[in-house]
């Protein structure tokens, strides 16, 4: 799954700040919004990919997903070599 930032604008929020970003999906891009918490910086523009550490399972063996945490493309190609 690629994720596109094209923007580094932070939406503010009252305790936590999101940033858009859009995932291709079938060859779509859809926007959803990737949470930042109160300190951490927005991702610069480029495209990720969702750290595989954000899936789990539940109790009853459905997929979820936690907080997004991204990765530059760059950088899980570097994780895949090594």
């Amino acid at each position: 799954m690629k994720v596109k930032i094209e923007n580094a604008q932070v939406i503010p929020g009252q305790k936590y700040r999101n940033q858009w970003a859009l995932i291709e999906l079938a060859g779509m891009d859809f926007p959803f919004q990737v949470g930042l918490g109160e300190t951490q910086a927005p991702y610069p523009v480029g495209e990720y990919s969702i750290d595989e550490t954000c899936f789990s399972t539940n109790r009853y063996h459905k997929l979820e997903m936690g907080f997004v945490r991204l990765l530059p493309v760059e950088a899980v190609k570097v994780r895949a070599a090594s």
